[in-house]
């Protein structure tokens, strides 16, 4: 991996390495390493934003707040597992979303 010793306070080497930049700029451009990149990209904040948005959905429903509060006692008391307790808030909420749809 070349290495450029690079200065704007001195003002040394920027030049050089905006060159390199465009020249690796223009090869992942020509091979579409740069377009799956975008593509790679795309996918992860998708996946983030979606992420992101059921746990506020989630925290923001009161069926499932009021079951998340009995099922943290129940995991601070050992009762019952991380995965048990997320697999019921989620089968609420997905209870929740039927009801709604048959409304």
């Amino acid at each position: 991996v070349p290495v450029l010793l690079v200065s704007a306070h001195e003002k040394s080497g920027v030049a050089e390495m905006w060159r390199r930049v465009g020249e690796f700029r223009e090869k992942m451009m020509r091979s579409g390493g740069l377009a799956t990149k975008r593509v790679e990209q795309g996918r992860y904040w998708t996946n983030k934003f979606l992420k992101d948005m059921i746990a506020r959905k989630l925290a923001a429903d009161e069926t499932v707040k009021e079951r998340r509060e009995k099922l943290d006692r129940a995991l601070a008391e050992g009762a019952i597992t991380p995965r048990m307790a997320a697999t019921q808030l989620i089968g609420d909420f997905d209870l929740e979303i039927e009801k709604k749809r048959i409304l």
